[in-house]
This record gives structure tokens, sequence and C-alpha cells, in this order.
């Protein structure tokens, strides 16, 4: 297990601690130790908490198997604590605070093999990776980078002195829309664009040759499900993610998935093994349908991809803030008009 830490003033334990809390239960992460002094919370990429270590000061941890892990889930926690107390992430130091200004380790540029139409709303691309060892079941999502300005060489992300991740600005800023790994075959990976009027990557994807290279920054976000029994659903955002997760259960599972549909399209090749069934819906119709999943026999696991607005919705439904968080991901998948991707 690799550890990082760091100590820093300017901040309340308790407030920082009740932040750290409601994000855990939002994203249904495992809160291994809550204490007066300290707290620890286990996700799929490693370990992090706090502890109130003398008057004044905070010790917060990062811990995990693999360098690459340990860079994605402190960036994380950098991210989220950022929000509520931007002046103090800046001044914090790591423990292993000796790498500012390198290239962020989970940047990569990758080769592409190939981009073909898939069906009516997708198209599949397929590209060899630089580092495929950076990705696994454990994190399925990562970033395409563009760059908005094609008159200035690309500017790529490095590590700010806080250990996180320095992006950069203005002319130079890069758009950064999160997308699945569908499928990882060694160094191949396969990713399904699903197709926005006006959406950026799928423009890209229209024009994209054999042996284009195109940058890359991840893993980031979950991974596949560790259960045998649940209910999926998405809308076409979330549909390589439903179907990478469905690759991965075990023999003997029950799933019941729920596809949402803009488009009344119903041609993605979602797999349908033995023990897996499909069903449609509108977005008239998608919370009703997932709340009468619920009702005629409840899941060991839901997990839910879909827009902000809808992922909002559903967590204020009362079927569903019913399940322990433990049981539940609800994951937002773009927010605003999905052309923006």
């Amino acid at each position: 297990m690799i550890e990082v830490y760091s100590e820093f003033s300017g901040l309340s334990f308790n407030a920082l601690k009740g932040m750290i809390l409601h994000e855990a239960q939002s994203h249904g992460l495992k809160v291994c130790e809550d204490s007066d002094a300290n707290l620890r919370i286990q996700t799929t990429l490693g370990e992090f908490g706090i502890a109130d270590v003398k008057p004044g000061k905070i010790r917060l941890h990062v811990a995990s198997q693999e360098p690459n892990q340990l860079y994605a889930l402190r960036d994380s926690v950098l991210e989220h604590i950022t929000h509520y107390a931007p002046d103090v992430v800046k001044a914090i130091t790591w423990s292993d605070a000796d790498k500012t200004g390198m290239i962020a380790p989970n940047f990569q540029f990758a080769t592409v093999l190939s981009s073909a139409r898939l069906c009516a709303t997708f198209t599949r691309i397929r590209m060899r990776l630089s580092k495929p060892q950076l990705f696994s079941d454990q994190a399925i999502h990562f970033r395409f980078l563009f760059p908005q300005n094609n008159t200035n060489p690309p500017q790529w992300p490095t590590l700010a002195p806080n250990g996180s991740t320095k992006w950069p600005q203005g002319a130079d800023a890069l758009h950064r829309p999160v997308y699945t790994i569908r499928k990882l075959d060694e160094d191949i990976a396969t990713v399904d664009i699903f197709h926005h009027d006006g959406g950026r990557t799928w423009e890209w994807s229209k024009t994209v040759n054999t042996g284009d290279q195109v940058a890359l920054f991840g893993p980031g976000g979950s991974g596949v499900l560790d259960t045998n029994d649940v209910i999926l659903a998405a809308d076409e955002t979330g549909f390589p993610a439903m179907a990478r997760m469905i690759d991965a259960l075990p023999d003997g599972h029950t799933a019941r998935a729920l596809l949402l549909t803009h488009t009344g399209q119903t041609d993605y090749p979602m797999p349908t093994p033995k023990g897996t069934t499909i069903a449609w819906a509108t977005p008239a119709t998608f919370q009703k349908q997932i709340e009468a999943l619920l009702r005629d026999r409840a899941p060991a696991f839901l997990w839910i991809g879909s827009n902000a607005t809808q992922i909002q919705k559903l967590r204020h439904s009362p079927t569903i803030m019913a399940m322990n968080t433990t049981s539940k991901r609800l994951a937002v998948f773009w927010t605003g008009s999905p052309r923006s991707k």
C-alpha cells in the first residue's frame, strides 16, 4: 500500500468531517471508521481519511495499491475539498511533494485504430493505449482532452504544488468530456460515442483517421459492480458503462436493465447473457419504471447513470431513499444539454 499525507490548518475538523461524510453518502462509499478524532473512507481506488492530530491541525491521508490510483484518488479528494475551502487546498503540501510541474501521471496518448458506425445513434472508436496498465475494472471512465485553440501548441495537465492536477487555463483550456471504456483487450480500448447534434466528441469521431493520436486523462470514477443481483438503469450516455458492468457480472447473476432512449432508437448492442433482462423507457416513464422494478423485488444493488436533473429527482424518490446507501450508486453522466459533450 502506498500512502501520502498532509497536515494543514484553517479548517474545523468537524466541519470537514461532515462534508466528507455527506459526499461519501452521496456516492455510496464505505465508512471504515467514524470517531471523534478520525474518519476513514474506502473507495474502489483506495482509502482516504482525516485525523484531528493537534489543536488547529488536520492530517489528511490517501492510500492506494498503485501509484496511478493514488494520484487519481488524491486528485478527486482535493477537488471535492476545493469546493468547500479553496484557499486551504491551494496551500496544502504533501509528504511526496517533489514532482511539481511534471506532466500528470494519468495523462497519455492513444492511437486511433478505427472509427465506425455501431448503430443508429453510436459510433465505436478502437484505439491503442500508450499506458494500458493504468486501466482496470476498478475505474472504467476517462476524459478525452481536446485543445480548444488550434493556433497554440497544446498545453497538457501537470502536477500542482498541492498534488492536484493543474489544468491549462484561458486560451489553452482543454475540452474534457468524460467517457467510458466499453471494452479493454490488453492495450486496445473500445469507446462508444453517443451522437449528440453539435457534440464536439461526435464531430471529432466523424473526421478522425486511423493513426491519429488523441490525448486521454484517467482513469477516474467508479468501476464495475461486485454483485450478482442488480438493477441497472441509464440513458444513452450510460449505455457503454451499463454494458461493461453486465459483461463483468458473474455466472448465475440476476440483472434487470432499463434503458432510457431520448431518440426512440433501441438498437444499441447491449449484452444479454443468461440472467439479464432488458426493458426500454422514455424520459416520461423512466423514474416510474425504476420504482416499479424496486417494488417488484428489491435487488442487492441499484445502479443508475443519467443527467443531473434526472439523478436529482431520483435521489429524492422515497423508494430509492429507503435503500441503504451502500446498496445504490446514482451517477451523473452529464449536465445541461448533452450537446456539450
